[in-house]
This record gives C-alpha cells, sequence and structure tokens, in this order.
C-alpha cells in the first residue's frame, strides 16, 4: 500500500512538472501573444503601387515563443468586407514574417495581422497606403 501511494506521489508529481514545461508565462492579458506597440509592419517598396509586386513584413519585437507562432495577413480595401488571406514565412530568427502581394488598386487598405501561438488568435489592424 505504502509503495503505491509513493507511486502515485512520484506519478503526479512528474505530471506537473510536464504540465508547467508547456505554459510560458507573460504579463500579458489571456489572447495576446505580444503587445500591439510591438508589432510592425513595413513594405517593400514604401509606399506600396499598384499593379506591382509588394514585400510585407511584419515585425514582431519581444515574441515570447518565436518558435510557435505563425502570422497571416489579411487585406481589404476600403469599404470592402471581403478581403484575402495570405500566409507569411518566418525568418530564422522567428520575429519577422514576410509575404509577398500585389495590390489591384491604388486606395486605402486595411491589413489585418493574425498572430497565431499556442492559445493565442491575436488581431491588429494596420491601415496601408497604396500608390
Amino acid at each position: 500500500m505504502r509503495n503505491r501511494t509513493f507511486q502515485l506521489m512520484i506519478t503526479g508529481l512528474l505530471l506537473a512538472v510536464l504540465a508547467a514545461c508547456g505554459t510560458v508565462q507573460t504579463d500579458l492579458p489571456d489572447g495576446i501573444a505580444v503587445p500591439e506597440d510591438n508589432i510592425f509592419i513595413t513594405t517593400q517598396p514604401e509606399p506600396p503601387v499598384a499593379k506591382q509586386e509588394t514585400t510585407l513584413t511584419v515585425e514582431l519585437k519581444k515574441l515570447p515563443e518565436p518558435d510557435d507562432t505563425t502570422v497571416d495577413l489579411e487585406i481589404r480595401k476600403e469599404g470592402s468586407v471581403r478581403g484575402k488571406f495570405i500566409k507569411t514565412k518566418p525568418d530564422k530568427g522567428g520575429e519577422n514574417f514576410s509575404t509577398q502581394t500585389t495590390f489591384d488598386d491604388a486606395g486605402k487598405y486595411e491589413v489585418i495581422i493574425h498572430i497565431y501561438a499556442p492559445d493565442v488568435h491575436q488581431t491588429v489592424p494596420r491601415d496601408l497606403e497604396v500608390q
């Protein structure tokens, strides 16, 4: 009986340690991977030009889990409820995520950055002016 109790205590301790290994402690509220003031989007060329391929790069500063994070972009022309989703590719450091796209028309666009991290789907809107 003592041996069985000891085994159960050890098993419980191991499970608690393993569960803690998958948890990252941050000071951010639930559902937030990166504070909004640490999220930047840049374009190449700057400003983007209609009908010309543009590289969009999202930079996430102080990302707690870069290896487990993905970023998608949702691009909507002003006044439109429908947009297009584009997947990005991370750089080797895991803080920059880039993709290429071509804007059909000049004007104002909303780029919604979708950040996916363990147990998180954070969206951050950014405005973009296309020439």
